[in-house]
């Protein structure tokens, strides 16, 4: 059997030697979707027999297999309950992530990129809201090619979000910071 994503997963499990595990969470149970081949669908008619393991050690925690779903249709509370999980876990990744030395370099390339490129536009334009904008859309752009063409498609690296949110995040500050001086400067 190999298990399958659907539509109601929210996170994938992951561990050295296995492969990846689509299932849904709400912090008191876990679910995989697991689907048979034409082999096994035969092999359960003729025999009904599922057999369930645990690559946990000494015990088998406690769990249940069943064919039908475990999901009833969802209310507006449970979808709203989903979100928030959701991002409270990509928030806990983001600062998770920050701590990596990797994401910090990526979080100083964006804010050097966008401060740098803020203040060449905003040499040759006098509209500091166009310039930085064009610092911030530099730092940006660079960072998703930096994953998407040289991570992913010159296999050159390994793409990862946390590193394109990185970039942004540097491109943000580089941003602010150069419109404060460009302003001041106008000003002054």
């Amino acid at each position: 059997m190999k298990p399958i994503n659907f539509k109601q997963s929210t996170k994938t499990l992951m561990s050295p030697g296995c492969g990846d595990l689509p299932v849904y969470s709400d912090g008191k149970t876990v679910i995989s979707c697991w689907k048979p081949s034409f082999g096994e669908r035969v092999k359960i008619l003729l025999t009904g027999r599922v057999y369930v393991g645990v690559k946990s050690g000494n015990t088998q925690p406690p769990m249940y297999v069943d064919a039908e779903t475990p999901f009833k249709a969802a209310s507006v509370a449970d979808w709203f309950r989903w979100l928030w999980a959701t991002i409270k876990e990509k928030f806990e990744d983001l600062i998770t992530g920050l701590k990596r030395q990797d994401v910090r370099k990526h979080v100083l390339a964006g804010f050097l990129i966008a401060t740098i490129v803020s203040f060449l536009v905003g040499s040759i334009l006098p509209n500091p809201k166009i310039a930085v904008w064009f610092g911030l859309g530099a730092a940006v752009l660079i960072g998703a090619a930096k994953e998407l063409i040289y991570d992913l498609w010159m296999k050159k690296g390994t793409p990862e979000w946390i590193d394109f949110i990185g970039t942004t995040i540097g491109g943000i500050a580089g941003t602010i910071l150069a419109f404060v001086i460009i302003v001041l400067t106008m000003l002054g």
